[in-house]
């Protein structure tokens, strides 16, 4: 699959006549600014909202662990982490990818298990850091 994000023609009617251009789907940054002002945008897409948010701040997630991106093209190209924070059309999967990376990087309970608990292989009381209360 192909997704098309360069130039594409647009045509409209205006005053009665036929008018046509070319059109450049937005940047995440431009969408955000643009989002909440959309009549046409039920809710204000909530969802699209909070990705936007999202990704704006998650932009080490992208450049430090997401690499070889397979599955779609686009423009024809292979898909690059910057394209994924910085295209609004693939906003979305850019959502998926930062909360599968967030999921993996917490300790599961089966993992839990097998290091022992908190208080058997670190106690707090021990460390040159921590503050007694005398």
């Amino acid at each position: 699959m192909d997704i098309l994000i360069g130039w594409q023609p647009y045509e409209t009617t205006f005053k009665g006549q036929t008018v046509t251009m070319e059109l450049l789907p937005l940047t995440v940054p431009l969408f955000r600014l643009i989002l909440p002002h959309m009549k046409n945008i039920e809710d204000k897409d909530e969802a699209a909202q909070n990705a936007m948010e999202m990704i704006s701040k998650s932009l080490g997630v992208f450049q430090g662990h997401v690499r070889n991106v397979q599955g779609f093209t686009v423009n024809g190209q292979p898909v690059t982490p910057e394209m994924l924070i910085g295209e609004a059309k693939l906003i979305h999967l850019a959502q998926d990818i930062v909360n599968e990376v967030f999921l993996r990087s917490m300790v599961t309970e089966e993992e839990g298990k097998n290091s022992g608990s908190p208080s058997e292989t670190l106690s707090l009381d021990d460390h040159p850091l921590s503050v007694s209360e005398e």
